[in-house]
């Protein structure tokens, strides 16, 4: 698989955090995106440490 660089106000555009909501987001073009506004908050928390 091949990776490279996009222009970051194109970027900016399709993915504005600004319009986005935490969990699924649908772009207009009918990408669905999962989107988190702040990952330090638990992402990767393991529910067996919450007990």
């Amino acid at each position: 698989m091949h990776y490279a660089y996009a222009d970051l106000d194109t970027m900016r555009q399709r993915y504005n955090p600004e319009s986005l909501e935490d969990g699924v987001n649908t772009t207009p073009d009918g990408e669905s995106i999962f989107y988190i506004s702040n990952p330090g908050l638990g992402l990767w928390a393991h529910h067996a440490r919450f007990k």
